[in-house]
């Protein structure tokens, strides 16, 4: 029916319209279904303070997600109103690879995200859970390394291949978006564990001043630098967001002190000069495979990468890699179940 709508009457408002008549009967008919099959839900009393607990906690929720769209969105609105809204269209082409490079990387890292509530719930100390922490941020960072440096590497030629070399944007526009996606990959494990931590009330402050960063800092810096201000602002908040997030979930999700969160900044440091490193070694190797054809130059530059990636990710190293090879094996066996 949305396709209907869009391609033979062309109506924006009617397929929102649309969108929003469907998330209604959606509700409505599971509604139905649970009130049919499983009726003791309306006959159990609620307790009181666990309904205002849990209210609680989803008012927070809902103002952190307000706040995920303001920043989301922020981008495209302000190299409309700035700017040109032309680029805007040159932008979304980007925006729509790293999007489906987002949705890639989360169908792989969301099923491990059960077992980190299953953890916390068994490790009460904060060195235990501090160290399952530690072993999934590393998968992420895996995760992110092998994406993000072939993503940084052939986006370019994607978007040639796709819908031309006259819609190829500069490699410092580039950089910057490659950039915002590392940082979301990796650091998101600290929004995992804010997450199953139950840290939603400190978590909602954090996100509405970084949504308020995001719009300041793009807006005055596109004053300067035009379309690259816009991103290099959203970088911005994106580090705020990593550091917030990252801090809050050491000092009150582990309870530790300034040695520790040090440490894990150090790693991270390091981690984010290899991942410097290996991109501009796959982008000198990818420019020196001589092949006539676009496509053929693409999945073998491709290829290139992924294989330069792996052996620096078997080379680097890490403690307890084979509980973390397993932590992985699990949650993509429980992906395969469901």
């Amino acid at each position: 029916l949305e396709l209907v709508v869009i391609a033979i009457y062309g109506s924006y408002s009617a397929y929102l319209i649309l969108r929003f008549v469907q998330v209604i009967i959606s509700n409505i008919t599971i509604n139905i279904y649970c009130n049919r099959n499983y009726g003791f839900l309306r006959k159990r009393q609620i307790n009181k303070t666990l309904f205002d607990k849990v209210f609680t906690d989803v008012k927070d929720i809902f103002m952190n997600r307000i706040a995920g769209y303001v920043y989301s969105s922020t981008d495209s609105l302000v190299i409309s109103i700035l700017i040109s809204t032309v680029l805007v269209g040159f932008y979304n082409n980007y925006v729509t690879v790293i999007s489906g490079v987002r949705m890639l990387t989360d169908s792989i890292i969301t099923p491990l995200v059960p077992s980190i509530g299953n953890s916390m719930v068994s490790f009460s100390g904060g060195k235990e859970r501090e160290k399952i922490f530690r072993r999934f941020s590393h998968l992420r960072y895996i995760i992110a390394i092998l994406f993000t440096v072939p993503s940084y590497v052939l986006i370019n030629e994607f978007i040639t291949i796709w819908v031309g070399s006259e819609y190829v944007m500069s490699r410092m526009l580039v950089t910057l978006i490659i950039f915002d996606l590392y940082v979301h990959i990796v650091h998101s494990s600290a929004y995992d564990f804010i997450n199953t931590l139950g840290l939603f009330k400190k978590a909602k402050y954090i996100e509405i001043t970084g949504a308020l960063i995001n719009i300041t800092a793009s807006v005055l810096l596109t004053r300067f630098m035009g379309l690259e201000g816009v991103l290099l602002g959203t970088c911005i908040s994106q580090i705020f967001f990593w550091i917030s997030r990252s801090l809050l979930v050491y000092r009150d999700g582990f309870k530790l002190g300034v040695k520790e969160y040090a440490f894990y900044w150090l790693r991270n440091i390091t981690g984010f000069m290899v991942f410097a490193v290996l991109s501009l070694l796959c982008g000198f190797l990818s420019d020196i495979i001589t092949v006539q054809s676009l496509p053929v130059h693409f999945v073998l530059s491709g290829l290139v990468c992924e294989i330069v990636c792996i052996i620096a990710m078997v080379l680097y190293p890490v403690e307890d890699r084979k509980v973390m090879i397993e932590i992985l094996r699990n949650g993509i066996r429980k992906h395969e179940r469901t």
